[in-house]
């Protein structure tokens, strides 16, 4: 596309020395004005998008990290995969109180980047 660009101001110029008294080219000049605006109109959106899709993927990169690191917390407060997933950690009542409400802090967490990452 860049190409495309440099070729029709290229042209442009060339035609503007060669002919530039002549009513004829005059117009075509305009013309070719009038396309390299479109295009390069066309060019910009397109590289507007393309950022903004790289920054969704981003995104979602960033999310799919969240989800991972707020279950790998859960499980580690409840040693999940390990024997029998009980008190295996020996927490005392209260600190069992305390870990559930940040592991629903965290469950909320993972439900919602899921449910980012299925809006999509």
């Amino acid at each position: 596309m860049e190409k495309v660009l440099k070729i029709i101001n290229e042209e442009i110029s060339n035609r503007e020395l060669i002919n530039k008294n002549t009513n004829a080219f005059q117009s075509e000049i305009a013309e070719l004005r009038e396309v390299l605006k479109v295009l390069n109109n066309d060019y910009k959106k397109d590289k507007l998008i393309a950022k903004q899709q790289l920054e969704i993927e981003q995104y979602k990169e960033s999310l799919n990290e969240i989800k991972k690191s707020s279950q790998h917390i859960r499980y580690k407060f409840f040693n999940i995969g390990g024997p029998l997933n009980d008190n295996s950690l020996k927490f005392t009542q209260e600190q069992l109180k305390f870990i559930s409400k940040i592991a629903k802090i965290v469950e909320d967490i993972e439900f919602f980047s899921e449910e980012a990452n299925d809006n999509e």
